[in-house]
């Protein structure tokens, strides 16, 4: 018997039997696995980019199923993949019709319809979902739909009104700092981390990490310095603004300038001569040899106090001082 030719009409058989890409097939009610299956197929095909096979099974699937979000979700998707707006606009009204938590569908028909170039039906979704989004977390959801639309303005202006009716309008200022960075108003994004600063003097690290992707460009770190000097002029005692002061001449590689700061930070709260001995060695990393001798030295004449830890700092600084005058 031809084993090979028995399997080939076995195959053709089941092909027969089964609808094209199961999107034919009139079903009342799948089974959890039965639905799971017919999904993997439609992803399948959008991961292939066979959009409209996609199309296809979800449209079927989404009539059997109007309810299932991930069907709905994964048809919006394929449709506006298609560029087919107006097919993907009507799911969302219909989905906005049944639900009771519409901020998310809101979001999306916004940006649907500025895809599609219905600039007035996009300002009327996201004005909607707006005055939906009192609490903190949905304030957050809007400037994050902004942001992902790169539209930096809205995003800006979203959490500014949500400054005013949040309890804590300090808790939206790093996105805001964020939102203004993105927006290339760098000296809007430090003075609103400063701002934060002052309240929050333990939010140095996220301002530093929300600061980091922006201050290798030349015109974001020129105007973050301006601003962090003019605060530091007036507030000559507030540490946290002098340690990112510190931090930023650090960043541009302005040792000098950054030692400078940092031994005021010294003289204000004390810690042992840590700061300036871990500036040193980043000075010393980046091959700023008389900026890192400049930092020991600093350190050798600020380190008083004879604890274990200080006179190991001195020892080893000195260590280094002497192999570099050698």
């Amino acid at each position: 018997m031809d084993w090979m030719a028995v399997r080939l009409v076995l195959g053709l058989l089941l092909l027969l039997m089964v609808p094209t890409e199961l999107a034919t097939a009139q079903r009342t009610e799948d089974s959890p696995s039965v639905l799971e299956a017919r999904l993997r197929i439609a992803t399948s095909f959008q991961s292939s980019g066979q959009y409209e096979r996609a199309q296809r099974v979800l449209s079927t699937l989404y009539a059997e199923h109007p309810g299932n979000s991930r069907v709905a979700d994964l048809l919006i998707e394929s449709f506006v993949a298609l560029k087919q707006y107006d097919e993907a606009l009507g799911v969302i009204d219909e989905r906005l019709s049944r639900t009771s938590s519409p901020l998310p569908l809101l979001l999306e028909k916004g940006r649907i319809a500025y895809l599609k170039g219905d600039v007035a039906m996009a300002e009327d979704a996201w004005s909607v979902a707006e005055r939906q989004s009192p609490r903190e977390v949905s304030i957050r959801s809007v400037y994050s739909a902004f942001v992902q639309m790169r539209l930096f303005e809205r995003a800006i202006a979203t959490l500014k009104r949500g400054q005013g009716v949040v309890d804590d309008p300090t808790s939206l200022m790093p996105e805001l700092g964020y939102a203004y960075s993105l927006n290339g108003d760098h000296d809007l994004a430090m003075e609103t981390y400063l701002a934060l600063l002052r309240e929050h003097p333990q939010q140095l690290g996220l301002v530093r990490n929300r600061l980091q992707p922006f201050v290798a460009q030349p015109e974001a770190m020129e105007a973050s310095l301006a601003v962090a000097r003019e605060a530091r002029d007036a507030e000559r005692d507030n540490v946290s603004v002098l340690e990112l002061l510190a931090w930023l001449y650090a960043e541009s590689s302005s040792f000098g300038d950054a030692i400078r700061v940092t031994s005021e930070i010294e003289t204000l709260r004390p810690d042992g001569g840590q700061r300036l001995f871990t500036l040193a060695q980043q000075a010393e990393r980046a091959g700023f040899a008389t900026e890192a001798l400049q930092a020991y030295g600093s350190l050798a004449t600020r380190t008083g106090a004879r604890t274990p830890a200080a006179e190991d700092l001195l020892a080893r600084a000195d260590l280094w001082a002497t192999l570099s005058s050698s």
